[in-house]
């Protein structure tokens, strides 16, 4: 990869233009993997899965991810691989990083493949990069509704980070933002207020960021019962996500359904529950169509349209049913029975 290419999708990501960073590396990537530097394959990807991953294709990043692991365990590229030991730790965290966000790919799996990160960075003597290892366990503690043990593992993973910056892994800021969400979903709202507020008052913040700083603190805000504030945020929100790929405009939107309904904007709310379907249409995954109707269906149920509400709670339902029998709880269909009371109540 030229410097001069280098440049351009760097700076295409520092924007937030997620899928146009996509379309420059993906051509250099495949290109390198026909190539000779095992090195460089591996690292274009990487980063070809991780921009796979925010983009939502997690499919073809586990496949980019996949490829650069076996040949991170081939015994002919040892030697060489030894010399570059964080590209190689990279592999396991991107790999995990895709894997869990994947519908069909089990927990018990990617933990694995966690355990073997840590093996690896015990055999080559660098334990302080464990680090980044926790942050994807806590991340995927976290997609899994285990608050709990996410916020332990984020914890854990800020304290390492930040004594070794240059660690494999999230950022210390992307740390810092998880670990607030899990604060928040464990009823530790003022403390994750706090963590978030910090993360904010940050210089340089990336997009990417400040985004999720933003929609995280406007849920925590509404837990609050402070509707101005969450509203706010979902504005900042919506003007960052703009630009971005549709797993970033939902997020956005998602936010701004439930700020927007608080403080009474009723036609903003109605435009970022569009905005969802349309998220959702791109993004294709149970947990996205869920969340679109779930929010379609709190707007219809606002402007009293009860026939459409009592239609789209049904789509609710079943997409509902797939996203728990994935995790494995029933948090979906609990948010499914709290809108059928309100229904059976108009």
């Amino acid at each position: 990869m030229s410097e001069e290419a280098l440049r351009r999708i760097t700076a295409l990501k520092d924007a937030g233009r997620y899928e146009a960073a996509l379309r420059e590396l993906s051509p250099v990537a495949a290109a390198a993997r026909e190539g000779v530097d095992v090195v460089f394959g591996i690292k274009a990807s990487l980063e070809e899965s991780n921009l796979l991953g925010i983009v939502g294709d997690h499919d073809l990043a586990i496949a980019r991810a996949t490829w650069a692991i076996s040949q991170a365990h081939s015994p002919k590229h040892a030697a060489t691989l030894a010399e570059h030991a964080w590209d190689v730790t990279m592999t396991f965290l991107l790999f995990a990083n895709a894997a869990s966000e994947h519908e069909q790919i089990p927990i018990q799996h990617v933990l694995r493949v966690l355990d073997e990160a840590e093996l690896f960075l015990e055999r080559i003597g660098r334990p302080s990069w464990r680090c980044g290892v926790q942050s994807e366990r806590g991340a995927l503690f976290a997609r899994h509704r285990r608050f709990e043990e996410a916020a332990e593992s984020d914890r854990a993973a800020l304290d390492g980070k930040l004594r070794d910056p240059r660690a494999p892994g999230h950022s210390a800021r992307s740390i810092q933002r998880s670990l607030a969400r899990s604060l928040s979903e464990l009823g530790r709202l003022d403390e994750a207020a706090e963590v978030l507020e910090d993360l904010l008052r940050q210089p340089n913040l990336l997009p990417l960021d400040e985004l999720a700083a933003h929609t995280y603190l406007g849920h925590n805000a509404l837990k609050r019962g402070l509707g101005p504030l969450a509203a706010t945020c979902a504005d900042n929100a919506t003007r960052l996500a703009r630009t971005m790929s549709p797993k970033q405009r939902m997020a956005a939107a998602g936010l701004s359904v439930e700020a927007y309904l608080a403080v009474d904007r009723l036609s903003d709310a109605r435009a970022a529950a569009d905005e969802i379907m349309r998220c959702a249409e791109a993004v294709g995954t149970a947990h996205a169509w869920c969340s679109a109707y779930q929010d379609a269906f709190d707007v219809a149920l606002r402007e009293g349209d009860v026939a459409r509400a009592t239609e789209l709670l049904g789509r609710m339902e079943e997409w509902a049913k797939k996203v728990d029998a994935r995790i494995g709880d029933t948090h979906r269909m609990d948010l499914v029975l709290e809108r059928r009371a309100k229904l059976a109540r108009r």
